[in-house]
């Protein structure tokens, strides 16, 4: 895990060679320029960067925060169903070409992030800019916590669901987020370490 705080833009180019990246907009907004095009995000906005795809951060705002989880397993949509969590063509927001936008002029910075530090390649140009996407899903994504609908099971309480694991499910991703009827129950978990992020309030709970 790591904390952005960020006030300018990146003056460089970062490519995580080891892991996905799931950055968590806890405050402000930002705009992501990557290898697909960039996407704009805010307040509570998941921003999944895949392993090895370049980007950079540009702050929108001067409250921008974020908390960045790396996985070294790739992260995936994992809902239950028939629950129906995510709306996944209203919900899900990927990555598009800017026309003429994103290049930074002259040469750039390239760093590639793995397990032994950073690799620095000095380009003869800005390596990001994309014209057009011409095939298959594009694999940078955001999604707004406000629209993942926690699983409800009515008055009887009941456990919360994941919306994103890996396939090993050695890293899950949940949301807390209120919802009617009973506290769920005193819960001691065995098998994970786990971390809760406290992103807005009050709730239904306090």
């Amino acid at each position: 895990l790591s904390l952005s705080h960020r006030r300018a833009p990146m003056p460089f180019t970062l490519r995580n060679a080891e892991a996905d990246e799931l950055h968590f907009v806890q405050s402000g907004r930002a705009r992501f320029d990557t290898d697909f095009g960039a996407i704009e995000a805010g307040s509570l906005d998941f921003v999944c960067i895949p392993r090895a795809v370049s980007y950079r951060v540009t702050p929108l705002s001067d409250d921008f925060a974020a908390l960045i989880l790396e996985s070294p397993e790739p992260l995936q949509f994992d809902t239950p169903a028939p629950f129906g969590m995510v709306n996944y063509s209203k919900s899900v927001r990927r990555a598009a070409p800017l026309t003429g936008a994103m290049a930074q002029r002259g040469p750039h910075t390239l760093l590639i992030k793995s397990e032994d530090g950073f690799t620095r390649f000095e380009m003869a140009a800005d390596p990001l800019p994309a014209t057009a996407h011409m095939g298959g899903t594009v694999p940078v994504w955001a999604l707004n916590l406000t629209e993942i609908v926690p699983v409800h099971y009515g008055k009887s309480g009941g456990p919360p669901a994941q919306f994103l694991s890996t396939a090993s499910t050695s890293v899950m991703m949940y949301t807390m987020s209120a919802r009617s009827g009973r506290r769920p129950p005193i819960h001691h978990n065995a098998d994970y370490d786990e971390i809760i992020v406290y992103a807005a309030g009050p709730g239904a709970w306090g």
